[in-house]
């Protein structure tokens, strides 16, 4: 085995290691799920990658060539959907429409790459193993997934620029993975050709020192780790109370089913939404039941709005997630749902009104009867003294 499939071979472990270890801190987190499937394309390109340097033969690189095939054909879409979803743009990625635009041409291609020469009229053997001889379609190949990543690069830098705390040092983080390869596979792959110079393409050994990076932000920052799941989901799904884990930024992580009873909304509208959308307060008159500014817990009274609209009287206990270094790395929010138990004090104030008015009754009634008494007292001495002057 030369350096070369070496090399491709730690980018495959490399990408997919850390896109499972993503998932594995929240597969509930869309977020994640997009990251995810962006690591599995790059392992896909890099493992065909890997299987092409190894090649004995041309048939045992055309292999190599359609399993990196979705890889280099997708890369581009899912990175471009991930950076949508992390900068907030929430309704470009969801929309079918957004979604067929990016994905429609990769999808041409890779059927072009599986079943004609347009992409790749066949292979040369080099020192770094098989390589491609390019067809009349694999510059405009190139050039599209180029564009997708300079779009996600371009959407980064803006969100960089205006977000704050730990949105803005994970969005540099990422932005810098992203030049890495991007940078590096323009070098190599098209603008060193295009000056006939001839060297072993380097985007995947690239996506190596991209997944150190990410890898890096996760354990330093928290990128893309949830607090659910690090406390464990089964923890806060086995709570009665509405239970919703947000990040740093206030934005929603995970709820469990009693969120979803309360609100009416299902857990996939809630994940990724802004917490405070769901609560109607007035800042400068809530009532605060309790506060505790060493642990960072706060409870107050508000109202929770349901999926119709419906206000629901709620107490909001809120306390900070930290680190052992004390950064702030989420909130935990646990909402009682107070209509029950104002119902019950409504009951219980209504019985004691009405044992009120009964007791008032009781010394009315008493009253009167020591009156109706003393009058036929009165009557009676009267009528006595009548008959006695008559």
């Amino acid at each position: 085995m030369n350096i070369y499939a070496l090399l491709s071979l730690v980018a495959t472990v490399m990408v997919l290691l850390v896109g499972f270890f993503v998932l594995s801190h929240g597969w509930s987190v869309r977020l994640n799920r997009l990251f995810f499937w962006v690591m599995l394309a790059l392992g896909f390109w890099s493992a065909g990658e890997f299987v092409m340097r190894i090649a004995g033969s041309e048939t045992a690189a055309r292999w190599g060539s359609m399993i990196a095939g979705p890889g280099w054909c997708f890369s581009g879409g899912l990175f471009l959907f991930f950076v949508l979803a992390f900068t907030e743009h929430e309704r470009a990625s969801r929309s079918p429409a957004v979604l067929g635009t990016i994905f429609t041409p990769g999808i041409v291609f890779l059927v072009l790459l599986w079943s004609t020469d347009l992409i790749f009229k066949g292979f040369s053997k080099s020192y770094w193993g098989y390589s491609e001889i390019k067809g009349v379609l694999r510059v405009p190949s190139q050039i599209y997934v180029v564009i997708l990543f300079i779009a996600a690069i371009l959407l980064l830098f803006r969100y960089h620029q205006s977000a704050s705390g730990n949105k803005r040092a994970s969005a540099g983080y990422i932005l810098i993975a992203a030049l890495l390869v991007v940078v590096t596979g323009i070098f190599t792959d098209i603008a060193l050709p295009l000056l006939g110079i001839q060297m072993v393409e380097m985007p995947m050994f690239a996506c190596t020192f991209m997944a150190i990076i990410i890898a890096f932000a996760i354990n330093r920052r928290g990128f893309l780790s949830t607090i659910a799941g690090t406390l464990g989901g089964a923890i806060i799904t086995n709570i009665n109370e509405a239970v919703l884990v947000t990040d740093a930024d206030g934005t929603i992580e995970t709820v469990n089913p009693a969120t979803e009873r309360l609100t009416g909304y299902t857990a996939d509208e809630l994940v990724g939404t802004r917490a405070d959308r769901l609560f109607v307060e007035d800042a400068d008159k809530a009532e605060v039941v309790e506060s505790d500014e060493r642990s960072g817990r706060n409870v107050t009274w508000s109202l929770c709005l349901t999926r119709e609209g419906k206000p629901v009287p709620v107490t909001r206990s809120t306390g900070d997630v930290r680190s052992r270094s004390g950064r702030k790395l989420g909130e935990i929010v646990i909402v009682n749902d107070m209509r029950e138990t104002l119902r019950l004090i409504e009951a219980e104030r209504e019985a004691r009104a009405a044992t009120a008015r009964a007791s008032a009754e009781r010394d009315r009634s008493e009253i009167l009867r020591r009156n109706q008494k003393e009058l036929r007292a009165l009557s009676e001495f009267l009528q006595s003294a009548i008959e006695n002057i008559a």
